[in-house]
């Protein structure tokens, strides 16, 4: 399970009864200027962002919520593309991410963008 293999300090909760686990993989991710490999578990409502795996371990580094995003740009060079957040949530960061091929990086915005309108078609 996901669930057992991610250790947190802050104990953040990743089995819910309307989660699903949509797919994983190893990203670039742009912290602060500094782009560090990391591996992203992808989620019908979230994105959990963890470091490399040691000893089927991963270790958590952040959580974003797919209700504060309200776009993908799939735009940036060097394989990259962006989460847009929503204007009304300030305090949600924009992050970039980094693919290491064109195609998983076409797939990885397809199945964020798909989340995002199943989202909106749920609010409507």
């Amino acid at each position: 399970h996901i669930r057992d293999s991610i250790k947190s300090r802050k104990n953040q909760p990743i089995a819910e009864a309307h989660r699903r686990f949509l797919r994983e993989g190893q990203l670039i991710v742009e912290y602060d200027g500094k782009k560090m490999p990391l591996y992203i578990f992808l989620f019908n409502d979230i994105i959990i962002v963890t470091r490399l795996p040691k000893k089927d371990t991963y270790r958590f580094v952040e959580r974003i919520e797919l209700n504060k995003i309200s776009g993908v740009n799939g735009t940036l060079p060097d394989l990259g593309f962006l989460l847009i957040k929503k204007k009304s949530i300030p305090e949600t960061k924009v992050r970039a991410f980094y693919a290491t091929s064109e195609e998983e990086r076409g797939s990885w915005i397809a199945e964020i963008k798909s989340i995002l309108l199943e989202h909106m078609n749920i609010k409507s």
